[in-house]
Formats: C-alpha cells, sequence, structure tokens
C-alpha cells in the first residue's frame, strides 16, 4: 500500500524527537488543487481517527483518511539530502503529475511534516 524507507523512518524519528511528539503517527494526505490533480501532504498526527488506516513500518506509523487512501497506493516516502534539496518525499508512480513536482514524486520540508 505505502512503504516508508528506513532513511525516512530514521529522519521522522529525529523529527518527533524534536518537535516533542514521540509515540505520534505520520498522516500523509491528499488534496485537489485548482486543476483537480492530487497534491500530496504531510503533517504530524497526535490522535488518528478511528476510520483512518495505519500502517506500521520501522517503528513510524502512517495514518491516512478514507478519501486520500486510494491515491496513496503505492507509494514510498524517503527523505532524500542532496545538494539542491532536503526532505521528505512522497513517489508515487501511478501519479504521473501533481504537486508541481511531475512524475509522481512530491517534496515536502521537514519543518512541513
Amino acid at each position: 500500500m505505502i512503504t516508508v524507507t528506513e532513511n525516512a523512518a530514521e529522519k521522522l524519528t529525529d523529527l518527533f524527537r524534536e518537535q516533542e511528539s514521540e509515540g505520534s503517527a505520520l498522516r500523509v494526505f491528499v488534496k485537489g488543487d485548482t486543476e483537480g490533480t492530487p497534491e500530496f501532504g504531510m503533517s504530524i498526527e497526535t490522535s488518528p481517527s478511528e476510520k483512518d488506516e495505519i500502517i506500521e513500518q520501522f517503528g513510524i506509523k502512517v495514518v491516512i483518511d478514507e478519501e486520500s487512501l486510494p491515491w496513496v497506493i503505492g507509494s514510498e516516502i524517503d527523505y532524500i539530502e542532496s545538494v539542491g534539496q532536503q526532505g521528505f518525499t512522497i513517489r508515487n508512480p501511478n501519479v504521473m503529475a501533481g504537486c508541481g513536482c511531475g512524475g509522481g514524486a512530491c517534496a515536502c520540508s521537514a519543518a512541513q511534516a
């Protein structure tokens, strides 16, 4: 359904610790933009709903709401560090555009997640 790389899990653990949010989950959501293409987002979730899908990998809980669930199938959450970019990414090979990133890869800075 959705995978979290080991590198992303380590960075999320650090982020939760920095935000004093140990035990929280990562919420992944999708919203449409003005052109109707999906836009992926991430946030820290402290109290998931009973209707949320919860997946756990490498000790990180990922929470997805019902409406976003079909859009995130096949996605991978990773953390990249390069000269031009640093942050979390959501790659979904099933979505060909979105987030202005193209190719289904969406980047979110560490401060947003």
